[in-house]
């Protein structure tokens, strides 16, 4: 029997020291202890759902932005080209003007709004419903 790491002699199989005050628990002993009612897995409410799809939709709505508004420009130029085209054979004049990045027709933030809202809804109400609402009971079975 060598020398224990805390200058304690005796093996480790003997248990706590007679000298230390303090109680190690064993596993078994910790899992035996009985709680309060068990709270559900965080992943059972539609909440913690929802708040997911909404954060991963406004991750990938930021991370395209850039490609989109690329695109769109040049659909939206293409489109008013066309218009401009048909307003110039007509009239002799056109009114149209052309899109660039910073004036589209079309952009990505609406959808950015509405899934920043949600997100915005959906997290204090998951961690109002999974942390501090009052947990119910099982109904007794008779």
């Amino acid at each position: 029997m060598g020398q224990a790491p805390h200058g304690n002699t005796k093996s480790r199989e003997s248990g706590p020291s007679v000298r230390s005050q303090s109680r190690f628990f064993t596993t078994a002993e910790i899992m035996s202890i009985p709680s309060g009612p068990r709270r559900p897995p965080i992943t059972d409410s539609p909440w913690f759902w929802v708040y997911l799809f909404a954060t991963v939709a406004l991750c990938g709505l930021f991370v395209y932005q850039g490609k989109y508004t690329r695109r769109q420009t040049q659909v939206e130029q293409k489109a008013q080209g066309r218009i401009r085209a048909a307003e110039l054979k007509a009239s002799g004049k056109t009114a149209t003007q052309v899109s660039s990045r910073e004036n589209l027709v079309i952009t990505l933030k609406p959808l950015m709004v509405i899934m920043a809202v949600v997100l915005l809804i959906a997290w204090p109400v998951l961690i109002w419903q999974h942390f501090t609402a009052p947990r119910r009971r099982a109904p007794r079975s008779r």
